[in-house]
């Protein structure tokens, strides 16, 4: 008997956990941020908070410009998926959390920072390519052409045929071209 009702508990607890995660979900993709806030603490006080809850509600304050509390609340979601079962299961959404906490110290112009971020990500996962791009961009907003073009290069190594990357590179390489003009020219 007290099996069956852990097990009632058990799929209670996980249906509700569903069902307050995609209601989290449908409220963030469509672009309701301060309702998505709103329903994401509403779990974080009644204690049912998980990694989507914080990794909601640290996208949703990103688009609201409150970027340390987006970056606070994305690196709770990464603590709150430290299990390796659940690393696994939520890689991508784990990728994307590290690579918006760097987008939110490039958007505070925190770039030492968000380079750094991006360093640690990619010595975790170095197959998402988005952490290359974003550096790559980081360094073009630095006019530091040649390591923008290097970050490019290392992402090309993990996947040559990727186009956002390859049309990334052919940008650079015509901006770098540009600046060697100017400095031949005494620019």
């Amino acid at each position: 008997m007290i099996t069956i009702q852990k097990i009632k508990k058990a799929i209670n607890f996980l249906t509700e956990s569903w069902r307050r995660t995609d209601r989290i979900e449908k409220l963030y993709f469509s672009e309701n941020w301060y309702d998505c806030i709103a329903e994401c603490n509403k779990a974080i006080d009644s204690e049912k908070a998980d990694f989507f809850v914080y990794y909601y509600l640290g996208l949703s304050q990103f688009h609201l410009n409150f970027l340390n509390e987006s970056t606070e609340n994305l690196e709770l979601a990464l603590s709150n998926s430290a299990t390796k079962k659940l690393n696994e299961a939520i890689k991508k959404y784990r990728n994307y959390a590290k690579y918006q906490i760097a987008c939110n110290f490039r958007k505070s112009r925190n770039y030492e920072q968000a380079i750094s971020q991006l360093n640690t990500s990619i010595q975790e996962d170095s197959r998402y390519l988005d952490f290359y791009y974003l550096k790559a961009n980081i360094y073009e907003d630095l006019e530091k052409t040649e390591l923008a073009i290097e970050a490019v290069s290392h992402g090309l190594s993990v996947d040559p045929m990727n186009k956002e990357l390859l049309e990334f590179q052919k940008h650079l390489a015509y901006s770098y071209s540009l600046e060697q003009s100017e400095k031949r020219n005494g620019g």
